[in-house]
């Protein structure tokens, strides 16, 4: 995904719209972005440190909190981060060490481990900045703590990003990238999007059909399927 375009794709996602009651979506641009899967919870000396990695291609600033009540909006309470780090374009950077520590024994386990449409025991902000210095856009992952063996472990809950006053729900696409063939005809190219697997792997007409047949599985790992969602550019 990039700034105007949409060939910065790190990973390649796309987004629903939550308040929209069609099952379509479209390639969106993201300034900068979390990578979902690098987020791991590291213990040493005692201390537990963040660890993660992260795509920017502008200034951007990543703020962190702890057990924050929030909106559907992305919108904080308490507002002030535990954690604030203004940072410079890159690609896959890895988050500092020196400024990722967690104060976990601050709080009780089941404020660590429980969480809820509005509330989240931590979450991750990126902010990117334009070049007149406005926000425009806030790409927030979700996180809760597992414990095990006496040891906490962080579990990814979901990744949103707001673009003005709209908030879209990142999810990963698998399979090759929008427009290659479509798996079954192999001649249109591939639009639509099958559900639970994910697989990018169907043109709209075969969606159809396929839609319509007693039995329904994915052609990639033949999975049941459940929806399908068509993908626009």
């Amino acid at each position: 995904m990039g700034n105007s375009t949409s060939n910065f794709r790190i990973p390649i996602t796309f987004s629903t719209d939550k308040n929209s009651l069609k099952r379509s979506s479209s390639i969106i641009s993201s300034f900068a972005h979390i990578e979902k899967e690098s987020i791991s919870l590291k213990y040493e000396d005692e201390k537990y440190y963040l660890d993660f990695r992260y795509s920017a291609r502008v200034r951007s600033t990543i703020q962190i909190f702890l057990c924050a009540h929030h909106s559907e909006f992305c919108n904080i309470q308490p507002d002030i981060p535990i954690i604030a780090l203004t940072i410079q374009e890159g690609m896959s950077q890895c988050f500092p060490s020196d400024v990722s520590t967690l104060s976990l024994s601050e709080y009780g386990e089941e404020e660590l481990t429980k969480y809820s449409s509005s509330y989240t025991p931590l979450i991750i902000q990126i902010i990117p900045f334009s070049s007149n210095q406005q926000i425009q856009q806030l790409h927030t992952s979700y996180l809760s703590f597992v414990k095990e063996n006496g040891r906490f472990s962080v579990k990814l809950l979901r990744q949103h990003l707001k673009i003005g006053y709209e908030v879209y729900e990142l999810v990963e696409i698998y399979g090759n990238y929008l427009g290659e063939k479509c798996s079954v005809c192999l001649s249109s190219k591939r639009d639509t999007l099958v559900f639970p697997c994910k697989h990018l792997c169907l043109c709209s007409r075969c969606a159809v059909n396929l839609k319509m047949q007693a039995v329904r599985k994915c052609p990639i790992c033949r999975t049941p399927l459940e929806s399908f969602l068509k993908i626009s550019k």
